[in-house]
């Protein structure tokens, strides 16, 4: 089992409205300048092998080798072999390509086959069994038909390229695409060797392409360590900050409010302790001077417990109480007895009776 490679150009291209199609002239029964040749009944077998296979390039469209994964832009569909001729068409179901290739910038394609059964022939080599292995569009500087297809772009219509010229390129082609001119003649284990030496150079090609990929990824493996680094860095900052929050007294930033509120929260009940003072002292005075109290002492012990307001009521009450101590002398009590012969007390309390409507005492005159 060997693998061959050679190279094809495009035949004939036809756009419509369902399918852009290709065809390209692919080999013939005559050796090429390569040392091989193929039999017609070996041809006619591997044909069918080339049904349902992709057409490829490199990625981005590259078309400089063979690329280890091709990006499919096509699909072979049909084959004939008129007189020797082998013919196959691919259907492009890439824009692009087809576009490069109605422009004429696109055109060759490198075949790979794989080699059942040689035998020898002078100088040269017979394929008497192969199949076809790939195929992917390749660059090729001056193939036969360059420009000759910048013309073809209207919906059904065919530009076909000349069989002669076609197959003028299979036959002549040889390591490295000399011309004929240069009379290059080679047996086939000098070919095989040129072939190895190729094959070598385009696995170099593809080392040093693999080798930029890697140092591509060793680059961003590098930036994503760093840019992990800094989460993790970043991730504990803010687990610390969390830890502080839950503790605000070791908060340097928190403990300084929490005193000025501990500070402020003192002043405020010492203002309320004042004022509560301020308020018994008032409602204590206020209950000596209606009368109603006669220690002051007593009275603070008794109504220290009372809230503000409970302090301001009786404040109130005892002012009324005063009040009416006042307007009960200056008018005279409408009793049988005067205000000479009762204390103020029993005249404050004969004034409260008459404000609740209760009737008044009988009271004995003191003679």
């Amino acid at each position: 089992m060997q693998s061959l490679t050679f190279k094809a150009v495009m035949h004939s291209i036809e756009t419509g409205d369902e399918k852009n199609l290709a065809t390209f002239y692919l080999m013939n029964t005559s050796p090429n300048r390569l040392g091989w040749g193929v039999t017609d009944k070996a041809l006619e077998d591997a044909l069918p092998t080339l049904l349902g296979k992709t057409i490829g390039c490199g990625p981005g469209y590259k078309t400089k080798i063979h690329y280890p994964n091709p990006i499919p832009v096509g699909e072979w569909v049909s084959y004939n072999k008129p007189n020797g001729h082998a013919f196959a068409t691919a259907s492009i179901t890439d824009d692009v390509a087809f576009e490069k290739l109605r422009r004429g910038e696109w055109g060759p394609i490198s075949v790979d086959i794989t080699a059942y059964k040689i035998r020898p022939d002078g100088d040269n080599e017979i394929v008497e069994s192969f199949i076809f292995k790939k195929v992917d569009f390749v660059d090729e500087a001056a193939f036969p038909q360059a420009g000759f297809m910048k013309f073809a772009g209207l919906t059904g219509e065919t530009v076909v390229n000349p069989i002669e010229l076609c197959a003028s390129f299979y036959e002549s082609q040889s390591i490295g695409q000399a011309p004929r001119s240069l009379g290059l003649n080679l047996n086939p284990r000098e070919l095989r060797k040129k072939l190895d030496n190729e094959k070598i150079e385009q696995l170099q090609d593809e080392i040093k392409e693999l080798k930029a990929s890697m140092k591509t990824l060793t680059d961003d493996e590098k930036t994503l360590k760093a840019a992990n680094t800094d989460l993790e860095a970043a991730n504990t900052d803010l687990e610390e900050k969390v830890k502080t929050l839950e503790n605000p007294d070791e908060n340097p930033d928190i403990k300084p409010l929490k005193e000025e509120i501990e500070t402020l929260t003192e002043k405020l009940a010492g203002i309320e302790a004042e004022k509560h003072e301020d308020l018994l002292t008032a409602c204590v005075e206020a209950r000596f001077k209606a009368g109603l109290s006669t220690d002051k002492v007593a009275d603070t012990e008794t109504l220290k417990d009372f809230s503000d307001q409970m302090l301001k009521f009786n404040t109130l009450e005892a002012g009324k109480v005063e009040e009416m101590k006042k307007a009960s002398v200056e008018s005279g009590p409408q009793l049988k007895y005067t205000p000479e012969n009762k204390t103020e007390l029993q005249a404050a309390i004969d004034v409260q009776r008459e404000a609740f409507y209760f009737p008044a005492r009988e009271l004995e005159a003191v003679e």
